[in-house]
């Protein structure tokens, strides 16, 4: 397990407009059996509080595992639609992401993570989700 300052950039548009937000964290990498793991607790006030995230990244597929007052394993497969159940403080429903683009770079000290993403919700697309994440060993 090694010490990493994670940078999340997001940018959502939908209908209504663009929304875009950039956190900054502290969490760990860690190597299970040849997969690389990176996890962080949810910084307060982005709605996640509470919440441990962690991302297991392998080729062409990122895993986004939620624990705590949220819930979620979402599975993202470049060019194929994948289902998951949301589950939430205020209560839990089923959504499904398209996969546009998957891009994860890992380094000995440093690393990347791209996606690209239509979220749908009862068949229909809700938003389009850009997330580009950077950490690095502290």
């Amino acid at each position: 397990m090694r010490p990493v300052q994670i940078i999340i950039k997001s940018s959502q548009q939908t209908p209504s407009g663009r929304s875009d937000m950039q956190i900054q964290v502290e969490g760990n990498l860690t190597n299970k059996n040849d997969t690389w793991y990176l996890t962080y607790k949810e910084p307060e006030g982005t709605g996640l509080d509470n919440t441990t995230t962690t991302l297991k990244l392998e080729d062409n597929k990122v895993t986004l595992l939620r624990s705590g007052y949220t819930k979620l394993k979402q599975v993202f497969v470049l060019g194929e639609i994948t289902r998951s159940h949301y589950v939430t403080q205020y209560g839990s429903f089923e959504i499904e992401v398209d996969a546009k683009d998957i891009r994860v770079e890992l380094l000995s000290d440093k690393g990347k993570i791209y996606l690209n993403y239509d979220l749908n919700m009862a068949g229909e697309k809700i938003e389009d989700q850009k997330l580009n994440i950077m950490f690095y060993s502290i």
